[in-house]
């Protein structure tokens, strides 16, 4: 089984996304909600995830500096930042950080079933 961390400070930001990626056919994978990205890492250190959905702009650490921290620390599985950014600079920060692929928010269902790509199994 699958499981995908999504991590975003909002709530209904969460629900969001893992509302979509429920109403996409999850089957077989578990959505694991973190409302912080220090959350999210100690969840990274106790139990194994297959991708993380992260949003940017979080109060603390922000999702720029967790996806560096995971790469940092050896994970390689795919990681996906969410942000209504756009600055050239800051995407070629965020892929240089280790960002698997960035997605605009909102997210349309679409780009999040191109995430859901990189870890279904055929």
């Amino acid at each position: 089984m699958a499981r995908i961390l999504v991590v975003d400070d909002n709530r209904i930001g969460r629900m969001l996304v893992t509302g979509v990626l429920d109403s996409l056919g999850s089957k077989g994978m578990e959505l694991i909600q973190c409302a912080s990205s220090e959350e999210a890492w100690t969840m990274l250190s106790t139990t194994s995830v297959d991708m993380v959905i992260t949003d940017l702009h979080m109060g603390g650490m922000s999702g720029l500096q967790l996806i560096q921290t995971a790469r940092k620390a050896g994970y390689h599985m795919p990681i996906v930042a969410v942000t209504m950014e756009t600055s050239p600079e800051l995407l070629k920060k965020l892929v240089d950080a280790g960002a698997t692929f960035v997605l605009k928010k909102p997210c349309t269902p679409q780009d999040l079933q191109k995430a859901l790509e990189l870890v279904k199994t055929p």
